[in-house]
């Protein structure tokens, strides 16, 4: 269950939340899968139309995970 609200009102009150709080998150960085350098932080495509958006690049996954741990706390 995602949520529950006691009337129209409140529904739309709190689905506007959840989906703003879901674009936000989908808005972070992640890492891109590779098994070799480089190690790279992504933007996913928000829409099946978008191309993914490559944010940052690092030589080591240690790097890239510092890096992107970073972001979270910024």
């Amino acid at each position: 269950m995602l949520g529950v609200a006691d009337n129209y009102e409140e529904a739309c009150e709190l689905a506007e939340r959840e989906q703003s709080a879901w674009v936000k998150r989908r808005a972070e960085p992640i890492f891109y899968y590779s098994g070799e350098a480089p190690f790279r932080a992504i933007r996913d495509a928000q829409r099946p139309d978008q191309e993914q958006t490559f944010v940052a690049s690092f030589d080591t996954q240690d790097e890239l995970i510092s890096w992107l741990n970073s972001q979270k706390t910024s």
